[in-house]
């Protein structure tokens, strides 16, 4: 079970760390991964329409004409504008916890739902009559009016 567990643990961390091989980014790719600093309800700056994210838009355009790849664009706009600037955190350092911490709590909730949930149907039932009490009780008083009743019921 730890083995598996390690080998879906490793795929992820591969699969997180993997960069992203694909066409050139555009606007609307570069644009939607950061959040408009203009205060307006935390929007994207490529849904946002006020004439702050109209400028990072264009400046954005500029830099990927300037021919700027969309990480460079991101380190730029990090540097100007904090980490705040982001609409998701980097996949790395500190950050990386914040895209690993949800698959390993699904992970640990399956496991503790499918223990918990073995348990269960391993566990007794108590109306099951089908095993009677093994155990015949030690009291001579008790033992004998059991007996009466029984040939009081067999009658």
């Amino acid at each position: 079970m730890r083995r598996k567990v390690a080998l879906v643990f490793s795929c992820l961390l591969a699969a997180v760390s993997m960069p992203a091989a694909g066409p050139p980014a555009t606007v609307e790719q570069v644009a939607s991964n950061l959040i408009c600093p203009c205060g307006c309800d935390n929007m994207i700056v490529s849904a946002c329409v006020c004439g702050t994210a109209a400028q990072l838009r264009a400046e954005i355009g500029d830099k990927l004409a300037a021919g700027m790849t969309a990480e460079q664009i991101w380190d730029d706009f990090l540097r100007r504008y904090g980490q705040e600037i982001l609409a998701t955190p980097p996949m790395k350092g500190f950050h990386l916890t914040v895209w690993v911490l949800p698959f390993l709590a699904a992970l640990t909730a399956g496991w503790l739902l499918t223990r918990i949930l073995r348990r269960w149907a391993a566990r007794p039932k108590a109306d099951d009559l089908s095993h009677p009490p093994t155990t015949i009780p030690e009291d001579d008083e008790l033992l004998r009016e059991m007996q009466e009743e029984l040939r009081r019921f067999q009658q």
